[in-house]
């Protein structure tokens, strides 16, 4: 499925949503479960404009904007019991990105843990990332495989 220039192949499970756009600067491209299905698990591509030059895109920027990404998740009022992996390099299909899991319980169900990933990378002046989020470790695991679908 081609998306904003790039292409995925989210799991068949999983259902396209009416893309999100903030003001041209952040358009966000979900697919989430059927919603008789009670699982909320999700796969997210974000393709987000810099505001400003980040010059030379190395690893060590990645990784910031992966732990930047990861604060996000980890908003104060979102997740408790929040553990998540160190950042690290993967390529997909000839692009870098930095990738982290992580999971927590959901302060509004706290009988429901959540799981995810992260992968972000730059591309042509503008973030790109791949988002996974399920109360399900088996379903996580198909949608982070099929992020590794992630053609430019």
């Amino acid at each position: 499925m081609k998306i904003a220039g790039y292409s995925i192949r989210p799991p068949k499970f999983l259902f396209a949503q009416e893309p999100k756009d903030f003001m041209g600067i952040q358009k966000h491209y979900g697919f989430v479960d059927a919603p008789a299905s009670g699982s909320r698990t999700l796969l997210m591509l974000s393709v987000i404009s810099l505001v400003s030059p980040i010059g030379d895109v190395t690893d060590l920027k990645l990784l910031a904007l992966c732990r930047g990404n990861l604060f996000g998740m980890n908003r104060p009022n979102n997740l408790d019991k929040f553990e998540s992996s160190e950042p690290e390099k993967r390529v997909i299909n000839d692009v870098t990105f930095a990738c982290c899991k992580w999971s927590g319980v959901m302060k509004a169900n706290p009988h429901e843990e959540e799981y995810g990933f992260i992968f972000v990378t730059v591309l042509s002046g503008k973030e790109v990332a791949l988002t996974g989020i399920s109360p399900s470790r088996a379903k996580l695991s198909i949608v982070e495989a099929s992020s590794m679908s992630f053609h430019r």
